[in-house]
């Protein structure tokens, strides 16, 4: 009797912990990398034309999300991180130049949301600026997670679908 009160209530707390942190999906990690079409791309001074978006591509390799214009390679890259634990799934990334994949330590961290579905993938990040002081150390602004996919002055938010 004592053990089967005990499975019922491990059965239960497994049940609520699924219900209360969200649709959790670890693999997430696994399931964005492949090459990706750009539906749409805004930001606060950004919104290219849907000509130039049909030439760019996503790259998703590991841990860095390359840009692909007219089929080369951008140098720059996006080192992210994936968070799956919380509600509003994080991506958090800094910029990388790719012939290193490393950073220099002096690239803020830019703090995103991303969400999974299906073949659809949408990043919402902050960029966060340098803020320049009187003694010419860089400081960098409050590091803000977005709590929604939108854009705006301070926001960008990138959609993508999975080329097949």
């Amino acid at each position: 009797m004592y053990a089967r009160c005990l499975a019922a209530m491990a059965v239960l707390t497994l049940s609520l912990s699924v219900a209360f942190t969200g649709d959790a999906k670890p693999d997430d990690a696994k399931n964005i990398q492949g090459t990706w079409k750009v539906v749409s791309f805004k930001g606060s001074n950004e919104s290219p034309s849907e000509e130039e978006l049909s030439k760019v591509r996503v790259r998703i390799k590991d841990d860095q999300l390359i840009f692909v214009v007219n089929g080369s390679d951008s140098e720059g890259a996006l080192k992210f991180r994936l968070d799956t634990a919380k509600k509003l799934k994080e991506f958090d990334f800094i910029f990388v130049i790719r012939a290193s994949a490393k950073s220099k330590g002096s690239e803020p961290l830019h703090p995103g949301i991303y969400e999974l579905n299906g073949d659809e993938l949408k990043i919402c990040w902050r960029l966060v600026k340098p803020i320049a002081t009187k003694d010419k150390d860089k400081k960098t602004e409050m590091a803000v997670r977005p709590k929604e996919f939108k854009s705006d002055d301070n926001h960008t938010l990138l959609i993508l679908k999975r080329d097949k």
